[in-house]
């Protein structure tokens, strides 16, 4: 949709969209929604986090220290995949085992056909299913909730026991109904013993 909708399938021109702000997220089907439309905003989503249609959710004041590194050391951090934009193509990798693992090169037609969240790509040939006979689908991907404390800079992630930490290896796994349970119970808590908290969902 980024591409297509708001780029023309010009991938500079989406580089260049990118480049004009830091981003906590790229969705570019959820900002355009609440462009559109302000009361679909998700209500766990911070004031600092505003949505750009055509790209995603860009942060309005201060970001998060940046993930720095390459692309043949460790992926720690809150990146699950890394699409770099070289020429006309667009080069993938994808976070496995806390190392970037090539997914693959792909122009921006074969965009189209991967689905990031369960780590394919469907060839372009494929005919449709019929929605009548389609299968139930698995929600294979797994969410991270993150906390920023309003004395702190930089975003902690929920752990299992209910701590939180800054490193994504020690981070909980969670479904999505997991995260928003997260949300719901720690809400009430950080609002009264440390008020201004803020509290997000992002995949993991």
């Amino acid at each position: 949709m980024a591409l297509d909708e708001h780029h023309d399938g010009d991938l500079s021109r989406l580089a260049a969209a990118i480049l004009e702000h830091e981003w906590s997220f790229i969705d570019a089907d959820e900002a355009a929604a609440e462009v559109a439309d302000a009361t679909v905003r998700a209500p766990y989503r911070p004031d600092h986090v505003q949505p750009v249609a055509g790209v995603g959710y860009r942060y309005t004041d201060s970001a998060p220290d940046p993930t720095i590194g390459t692309v043949d050391g460790d992926a720690d951090g809150m990146i699950a995949w890394l699409c770099l934009l070289v020429n006309d193509q667009v080069v993938v990798y994808h976070a496995k085992n806390g190392r970037w693992t090539h997914f693959g090169n792909f122009s921006v037609i074969d965009l189209k056909n991967l689905d990031f969240a369960a780590g394919r790509a469907t060839p372009a040939t494929t005919p449709p299913v019929p929605e009548a006979t389609e299968p139930a689908q698995r929600d294979d991907c797994r969410y991270t909730v993150f906390v920023r404390f309003p004395n702190e800079k930089t975003t902690r992630r929920v752990t299992a026991d209910g701590g939180t930490t800054r490193r994504k290896v020690h981070a909980a796994i969670l479904t999505r109904a997991q995260a928003d349970l997260v949300v719901e119970l720690s809400r009430p808590y950080l609002d009264e013993h440390e008020p201004g908290t803020q509290m997000w969902i992002a995949p993991f």
